[in-house]
């Protein structure tokens, strides 16, 4: 009886760390599409108004809407809306506010407040 809740244990774990594995290579790809995506402008920022940033995606022909609440990003895409994980259109505005913040930090010299 020990063996098999033992052996039961082993598979649950190994099955949780697949899935972890897969996911977090799943928001890799999303990561990569997002920087190529801004890269080769088929990704790019409307508009931003307050803590909305509208993207546009060239290869769906739609643009998201993606809101900054309380420092976590949602997005409208059909992505988002499915898996409630980080999708391209959000990790775009996070490389675009990075980019941002770095020439920001150049222009006052380097120096931070």
């Amino acid at each position: 009886m020990g063996n098999d809740y033992r052996t039961a244990v082993a598979c649950h774990l190994a099955m949780a760390a697949i899935a972890d594995q897969a996911a977090d290579q799943a928001q890799r790809a999303r990561l990569e599409r997002a920087a190529q995506g801004l890269r080769e402008g088929t990704l790019t920022l409307r508009a931003r108004v307050g803590n909305a940033y509208f993207v546009f995606s060239a290869r769906s022909g739609r643009e998201y809407c993606v809101i900054d609440v309380g420092g976590t990003l949602h997005c409208s895409c059909p992505d988002f809306q499915r898996r409630h994980v980080t999708c391209k259109h959000a990790y775009a505005v996070m490389m675009l506010q990075q980019k941002a913040s770095e020439r920001a930090k150049g222009e006052a010299g380097g120096l931070t407040l």
